[in-house]
């Protein structure tokens, strides 16, 4: 990889899709309408101390990540519910929700400008 390492994979998504351009534009506009929401949802329940709720919303979006190929948001999603799971380190979860928050701004500009390329 370059210096200016990308966030997201999209070889994934192409192969799922089989290069349908139509197909992609459709996955990556639902992860962009879905997950910042989700993510601001986590943060609101972790507030909240709703633990559950918060490992819920890590795994519904993980699906999404993996098909744009976010490796690294994947792993922290992976993260957040397995603290929750185990009810240990429950302190750590504002940090890794702030992490996919960062990261998955980077994808965000990262996913807009292929769909400006596609």
């Amino acid at each position: 990889m370059n210096s200016s390492a990308k966030t997201s994979n999209l070889e994934f998504l192409k192969n799922f899709t089989k290069g349908d351009k139509e197909k992609m534009r459709r996955y990556v506009g639902m992860y962009l309408n879905t997950t910042p929401q989700v993510i601001q949802e986590m943060e609101k329940f972790l507030e909240e101390n709703n633990f559950e709720t918060v490992r819920l919303k890590a795994h519904s979006i993980k699906p999404q990540v993996q098909y744009m190929g976010i490796a690294e948001l994947s792993a922290l999603l992976l993260q957040i519910e397995s603290i929750v799971n185990q009810k240990e380190n429950l302190n750590q979860l504002s940090a890794l929700i702030s992490s996919a928050k960062t990261m998955n701004e980077r994808a965000t500009i990262e996913l807009r400008q292929f769909l400006d390329e596609l």
